[in-house]
């Protein structure tokens, strides 16, 4: 145990674990102080609340983001409402970057990305509804982007992601419905109406390999596909169509050895697949449950290994898995729950080990490690010896998992 932040009044609830250098930033509460932005060094003492922002409530720090060595976040500190705050990580130097809508109404900021020196992310205000924003760390320096939705309407930004020098992201104007845009900070564009007609597309899974960025959408006859562009709107298009007579949704895209790695459903079963782009280099890896789809989630990459997890349809149930992107390169690590499911979930890697939460039948949900072989997947430590520790955000700190 690092620090007992609550002492004897019950759970701190730390989440949102955001690193600048040897430092961790997190959001935890106490009884009285509620939920506040924290942080730590690895050590008890140097465990220390940066500052009650919002004295005898909660500020309720969120989408924690590093930009220009600080820590950005939304906060509410019960006067100007959930705005955007940043911190140097001391107690006078956390404070509000700018009242975006002005009074207690809160522009609820959200989003937050890094892209080309600048800060942006998702707010609202009365005049113009939920509009894409930036900032460089000053009041003077904090605005809207554009109108995109034009009044008070709202476009609803999401999927903020920076790709071949520009800000791409899903926004709806009003006519298009939800479609991809990119962003240079002072041009904005729709890249595609790829559902034409003015239903929406809804791009999704936002994952760049390459000079390539992958996503999710439907153009209204194939369901939802995978889609790729390079930014321009001729080159905007369906990778494949993976299940001809309906939808294969592809999720946990997954970069893995220059190409893409995900789960999707072809008609017969979800399972793993791989594309490098081309409708003819888009193919299952394996088919690991033969009578309705082992489900693949969680694809994590480590040390030239792509871990995941999956239900091959036997007694195992589900169970941490690796792939090497061959068919019979992918395999079962270990059947750790031999009465049921060990259900592995947070899947990270730390100087070359998988770590994960699973459950074997006698320790309840406790922290697993593996360096990708039976013998070598092994209960860390039984931190509840009475019922369920069930770890979570598990974070990567230099040789530390925290």
């Amino acid at each position: 145990l690092l620090k007992n932040i609550n002492g004897s009044s019950g759970t701190s609830n730390p989440e949102r674990f955001t690193r600048i250098d040897d430092t961790v930033f997190f959001s935890a509460r106490t009884a009285s102080l509620s939920q506040e932005l924290w942080k730590t060094d690895g050590t008890e003492s140097g465990t220390q609340l940066v500052k009650d922002i919002n004295p005898g409530r909660a500020s309720a720090p969120r989408f924690l983001t590093v930009y220009n060595g600080e820590i950005y976040f939304a906060a509410d500190d019960g006067t100007h409402g959930r705005e955007l705050w940043k911190s140097d990580g001391t107690r006078d130097g956390t404070h509000l970057v700018k009242d975006i809508s002005d009074g207690y109404y809160s522009s609820g900021p959200e989003y937050i990305t890094v892209y080309d020196d600048m800060l942006y992310f998702r707010a609202e205000t009365r005049s113009y509804g939920i509009e894409l924003w930036r900032t460089d760390g000053t009041r003077a320096g904090t605005e809207r982007v554009t109108d995109i939705n034009s009044g008070s309407a709202d476009a609803w930004p999401t999927r903020l992601t920076g790709f071949n020098g520009y800000l791409f992201f899903v926004a709806e104007d009003g006519s298009t419905g939800r479609e991809l845009w990119f962003t240079d900070g002072s041009t904005t564009v729709q890249v595609k109406d790829i559902y034409e007609g003015g239903s929406e597309s809804v791009p999704r899974e936002f994952t760049v390999v390459g000079n390539t960025l992958y996503f999710t959408a439907t153009e209204g006859r194939n369901g939802v596909e995978l889609w790729k562009t390079s930014g321009s709107t001729s080159d905007t298009e369906m990778v494949k169509d993976i299940n001809g007579s309906g939808l294969s949704a592809p999720r946990s895209l997954t970069p893995f050895n220059g190409e893409l790695y995900f789960s999707a459903n072809d008609g017969s079963g979800r399972e793993l697949w791989k594309s490098d782009g081309s409708p003819g280099g888009t193919t299952l890896v394996k088919d690991i449950n033969g009578s309705g789809g082992s489900k693949p989630e969680e694809l994590t990459v480590g040390d030239g290994v792509l871990y995941f997890t999956a239900d091959d349809g036997s007694k195992t149930g589900r169970e941490p898995w690796k792939s090497d992107g061959t068919t019979d390169g992918t395999t079962l690590i270990k059947d750790i729950n031999l009465k049921g499911t060990s259900h592995p979930t947070q899947l990270v890697t730390l100087d070359g080990e998988l770590y994960f939460r699973a459950v074997d039948g006698k320790t309840g949900g406790e922290l697993w490690k593996s360096d990708g072989t039976k013998d070598g997947t092994t209960l860390v430590k039984d931190i509840n010896t009475s019922g369920y520790s069930t770890p979570s955000e598990l974070t990567p700190l230099e040789s530390f998992l925290r």
